[in-house]
């Protein structure tokens, strides 16, 4: 979107840091926040008044006042879109959560996850903000509260060694790993339908499965079995440009599209080691947000070393009422959705 490209000028007319305009990247806006799908205002922010291409991660108070200013602003402008929930992305210290959480409970907001940066920025987390409106807390509830007990450790070792075994029993399948280098990357067009199948389960139309395979800033996996693409992965890549003149890289492993005759033999989860492996090893911030209703996702990156982005108690680790989802039927719901991240050591 050409609001993103806006260039830091003192002289220049500040752009506002909440826009009308909807934004068609899943991976939400960069520097500002906008309207989305599932009746959502979304934006990855740090400590700004405008539209701004560096976000500033929060590193004191004050910074943490214009955070919350923020999120305050965004309830207030909810009501004025028409929207129901509000979802920001920021960086902040870890020493300002536990205030950043009090003051957010004042308005009945909370940090929903917070993924630790690591080595590449010690004592900082990644974290994401909700807030949904008394209509949209009154949708059905999933089962993400059960969360300590589907994804208990003993799942995750079950995960891993039936990956281990399936890998083994089973040699006639491929993986292909595309990205924008890739001369394969012509040959989306095969690719369309499982895609299609992929995106529309999140309320996504056929050409905005065009667009996502076309993306070059995307990685494209697929598994074969001989000639048939026996299922499909879109992982995102993003970079975000920091205020100290330096980038964090962040890839979105989006959930896979496996399809039916080929399911239960770790496909899924052969592909997602087969990208880790091959294409983000280098990344900064490996994350997914993934429904909490379907487990075969984050069952099979916890089993490849990933962890949930909460405690379960003051960081919930997962997106509450965030994204509509397909039921397969034609009908989409309100779902929690799991964040889970490689972890940085």
């Amino acid at each position: 979107m050409v609001i993103q490209s806006i260039q830091k000028n003192e002289t220049a007319e500040k752009a506002p840091l909440f826009h009308p305009e909807t934004c068609n990247d899943s991976f939400g806006p960069i520097g500002f926040v906008s309207r989305v799908s599932a009746n959502r205002l979304k934006g990855f922010v740090g400590a700004q008044t405008q539209t701004e291409t560096e976000i500033t991660p929060i590193r004191d108070v004050d910074q943490l006042s214009m955070l919350t200013d923020i999120v305050q602003e965004g309830i207030l402008e909810l009501e004025r879109t028409c929207t129901t929930r509000l979802s920001i992305r920021a960086i902040v210290t870890e020493s300002l959560l536990g205030e950043l959480a009090a003051a957010l409970q004042e308005n009945e907001a909370r940090i929903e996850a917070a993924i630790p940066l690591g080595n590449k920025m010690p004592g900082m987390q990644l974290v994401y903000i909700g807030y949904n409106t008394p209509s949209r807390r009154d949708a059905p509830e999933s089962t993400a509260r059960n969360w300590e007990v589907r994804y208990s450790a003993e799942i995750h070792a079950q995960e891993s060694r039936l990956l281990r075994t399936n890998q083994q029993a089973d040699a006639a399948i491929t993986m292909e790993i595309t990205n924008n280098r890739m001369p394969q990357r012509n040959r989306i067009t095969e690719m369309i339908p499982l895609a299609n199948m992929l995106m529309e389960g999140f309320g996504y139309s056929r050409d905005a499965a065009i667009d996502v395979l076309q993306d070059q800033r995307n990685i494209i996996s697929v598994v074969r079995r001989g000639n048939v693409i026996a299922g499909i992965n879109v992982t995102e890549i993003r970079e975000i440009p920091l205020d100290d003149g330096s980038s964090l890289q962040m890839a979105e492993i989006t959930d896979c599209y496996i399809r039916p005759e080929y399911r239960g033999n770790r496909y899924h989860s052969r592909l997602l080691q087969t990208l880790m492996d091959q294409q983000l090893q280098n990344i900064d911030v490996v994350f997914t947000e993934s429904n909490t209703e379907e487990p075969a996702m984050v069952n099979s990156v916890l089993g490849l070393g990933h962890r949930i982005a909460g405690d379960g108690e003051n960081i919930i680790g997962y997106l509450e009422k965030h994204a509509e989802i397909g039921d397969g039927f034609g009908r989409h719901e309100l779902r929690d959705l799991f964040v889970t991240y490689r972890a940085i050591e």
